[in-house]
């Protein structure tokens, strides 16, 4: 499983922006723009950039979000997968606390230099971070739910 969903990864980065893009999708499920007043007044950075609908549009703002969400979500399940990997092999806690979050940061790192050779792909450290605070909340609540 957690080969799948890495290989999975991998063929993402490997994909321009243009074969990913959502847009396509929002415009069809929220032509009326739900939400675009509150919306139009949250503004930061990201990636050295300014994040804002008036900057960047409703839907790539919307995007953006789904985006950013998937990193968190793909890492923190393949944190789950890799911790119920590690304890079926019976390895010690203090090394599963070591080893799974650093394999997976460094996957997570090798992804991001993988995106820098595929069109109209940006690599970014702060996604790497999105995908640490993933995989720590992966491990995290995997150890607590076995626990209860």
């Amino acid at each position: 499983m957690l080969l799948l969903v890495s290989g999975s990864v991998f063929y993402s980065s490997s994909q321009p922006y243009g074969n990913q893009t959502l847009i396509p999708f929002l415009e069809k499920v929220l032509p009326s723009q739900p939400f675009k007043e509150v919306l139009q007044k949250v503004e930061f950075y990201y990636g050295g950039k300014i994040v804002s609908v008036e900057q960047s549009g409703y839907y790539n703002f919307i995007e953006f979000f789904f985006r950013k969400a998937t990193h968190f979500s793909v890492y923190a399940i393949m944190g789950a997968i890799y911790i119920l990997i590690l304890h079926a092999f019976n390895m010690k806690k203090q090394l599963i606390w070591a080893v799974a979050p650093l394999t997976l940061i460094f996957f997570a790192i090798s992804d991001e230099w993988h995106q820098s050779f595929t069109a109209n792909r940006t690599p970014l450290v702060t996604d790497v971070m999105i995908d640490t605070l993933g995989i720590c909340v992966g491990i995290i609540v995997t150890q607590l739910l076995k626990k209860a």
